[in-house]
């Protein structure tokens, strides 16, 4: 990657397979890779496999790489440490905050670096001449990460968090699209599914930023009037609010709350999608990485399954999630089956 990362991983921990339904990477046809998101789909690796394996010889057998608190700068690492089956499905981009990987002093020279290479001149010349990066990009102090995943939760300011947010969303874009990259150098079938979110949950945090006594006051209102069951008139007081509190994740959250209460889902999901978006804390996906792992792959022409998607078909008829972070396992069984129709044309015996 020609632009200066801020941090460096210098080694990662081995991960073995760690339930029977796994096999070694040495020995699969099929990998998943990913953080917490991926390591929940390994446990259905029995269930895939037996789905892929209809009509065939042999069993077709998966291996998973996927570790729980892993952002994808480690799955990148490790990846290249190793020789991949043909086959590789990622779920992740719910845990790239989880460890600290950039230093506050390094944020806008990173920013800056960040424009530089989104010039397609400039790209155009690292390509042909890496050694012009030195001159072009600014220099950062980066962070070493070894192997120990240490967790970084401190709550910053608004402004601070927005400002981070922003880094992590342009890191993801270039350590995603390094994936693309290297697996299509490999010849690797990469599958890139989008992480399930829980739009039903609450957000944690309102950036400061985002706030004022006259919007908490006029929230509580439009909260007494869900509480008796009047949504159309609670929708009338936040749509008025709307405009002052744009970015305010619960004046969003309690918006989707209302049309959802209407039957008016897709205001619904727009709504609470935005309040996922704005949530002053990171500590699940949201709708930005979504959009930029649907974009890359649509770029770079690899399937995507919409998960996130799949499941919303169902919102108000069913219980989607079975806590904050995991699907149903009905919905499991959907999107295995999902996979199977795309992995099965390139299962080669």
């Amino acid at each position: 990657m020609a632009i200066p990362l801020p941090y460096v991983v210098s080694e990662v921990s081995e991960i073995k397979p760690d339930h029977q339904d796994l096999a070694p990477i040495d020995q699969a046809g099929i990998l998943i890779i990913g953080d917490r998101m991926g390591y929940a789909l390994a446990k259905y690796a029995h269930n895939l496999s037996l789905e892929l394996s209809k009509q065939l010889k042999a069993k077709v057998k998966i291996a998973s790489l996927a570790s729980p608190s892993e952002g994808l700068h480690r799955t990148l690492k490790r990846i290249k440490q190793k020789n991949l089956p043909k086959i590789v499905i990622y779920l992740g981009a719910s845990e790239e905050f989880y460890e600290k990987k950039f230093y506050n002093k390094s944020v806008d020279d990173f920013l800056v670096n960040f424009d530089r290479y989104q010039d397609s001149r400039l790209r155009t010349l690292l390509y042909a001449s890496p050694i012009f990066s030195k001159f072009i990009f600014k220099k950062i102090d980066r962070i070493q990460l070894n192997e120990n995943i240490i967790q970084h939760d401190v709550d910053y300011d608004g402004v601070k968090f927005q400002k981070r947010a922003e880094v992590f969303y342009k890191i993801f874009e270039l350590e995603f699209e390094e994936l693309l990259k290297y697996t299509q150098d490999k010849k690797i079938h990469l599958i890139v599914v989008t992480p399930p979110i829980n739009l039903d949950i609450r957000p944690k945090r309102v950036c400061e930023n985002a706030i004022n006594k006259k919007i908490i006051e006029i929230q509580r209102q439009a909260l007494d009037k869900i509480k008796n069951n009047d949504f159309k008139s609670s929708f009338n007081i936040l749509e008025g609010l709307k405009q002052e509190s744009q970015a305010n994740a619960i004046t969003q959250f309690l918006l989707g709350l209302t049309q959802k209460k209407l039957g008016n889902l897709k205001s619904a999901y727009h709504h609470m999608s935005l309040a996922n978006a704005f949530d002053c804390k990171f500590w699940r996906s949201n709708i930005v990485y979504n959009s930029i792992l649907k974009r890359y792959a649509d770029l770079y022409e690899v399937p995507l399954v919409d998960f996130q998607a799949m499941i919303y078909q169902d919102w108000n008829k069913n219980i989607l999630f079975q806590d904050d972070l995991f699907p149903q396992h009905i919905y499991y069984e959907k999107h295995i089956s999902e996979l199977a129709l795309i992995i099965k044309p390139f299962l080669k015996f």
